[in-house]
Formats: C-alpha cells, structure tokens, sequence
C-alpha cells in the first residue's frame, strides 16, 4: 500500500504507549504475522519503545513460542500457511494458562458474518489492514492493554470494528 507515510508517524503513536508499560519494566508481545516486512516493521517499531517482541510467521510456531514463554498481548494475523489464526486461536484458547492473553486480530481478509462469530469472545479487537494499519494497531495497543491489565487479565474486551 502506500507505506511511506507510515513509518514516520510510528514514534509519535509508540509514545502513547510509554504509559502502559509498568514502570520500566519491558513488556514482551508476541507478533503472529507470514510476512516479513509487516513482520518487521511492527518489530522494529515496537522494540524502539522498549518493548520486547517475538515473533512466528504460523500459529504452529507461536504455539511454541507461548509455551517456552507467555506474552502479555499477542498481534495476530488470520491468513498464514501451515496454521491459519482461526486454527491459532481455537488452541491457544484451549490451553487456561494462555486464555486471558488478549489478542489483536490484525487482518486483509473481509471477514464473513461468521468469520466474526468464531472469533468472538476470543479476541480483543480486529483490525483491517490498511494504509493505516500501523497507526492503528498501535492506537489498539494502547487500548486494550490497559483495560486488560486494570482487570487482571480475566476478561476479554468486546471487539469492535475498525
């Protein structure tokens, strides 16, 4: 897309998200994402501001990184090869320790009606990408780890539409 205009605006929306890491304390994200520039870019931008990501290119692989360590907030994409998101999502959820994890659903896919409903309840919010996609991930970011954590990590945020 027209990606010029995205990268130069990312310091200014990380910043917003200074407040929500406690203390200086780093707070460690995993980024579920098949391409390696979105991949990269999400990356970089997010490291910048002290956080600490992993990532995986295929729910198989971030179902081995949560299990080595737990993030506290997972960007997923839904289309990858060898496991697509939705099938990410059924088994992560399937395991209690990893349910109250929030996730960001961050997709170029339209969603169908019942696309929508498997992953209600199981996500924190879907977002399109877009010529904005950075911009508002990271406005997500700082939403919905906030209310995450202020309610222990116990409930899942209603998602809304982007």
């Amino acid at each position: 897309g027209r990606g010029s205009g995205r990268s130069r605006d990312l310091p200014g929306r990380l910043l917003a998200l200074r407040r929500f890491r406690q203390g200086s304390s780093p707070r460690p994200v995993l980024v579920v994402e098949d391409d390696p520039a979105t991949r990269e870019v999400v990356r970089r931008a997010l490291e910048r501001d002290g956080w600490i990501v992993t990532e995986a290119d295929n729910g198989r692989r971030a179902l081995e990184s949560l299990a080595r360590s737990a993030p506290d907030l997972v960007v997923l994409d839904l289309m990858m090869p060898e496991m697509d998101g939705f099938e990410f999502l059924v088994e992560m959820r399937s395991h209690a320790e990893w349910r109250d994890i929030p996730v960001l659903v961050v997709t170029a896919k339209d969603l169908t009606a019942d696309e929508r409903s498997r992953l209600n309840g199981d996500v924190a919010r879907v977002l399109q990408k877009g010529a904005a996609e950075l911009d508002e991930l990271l406005r997500e970011i700082g939403r919905v780890l906030p209310d995450s954590i202020a309610r222990g990590r116990g409930k899942k945020v209603v998602e809304g539409t982007a």
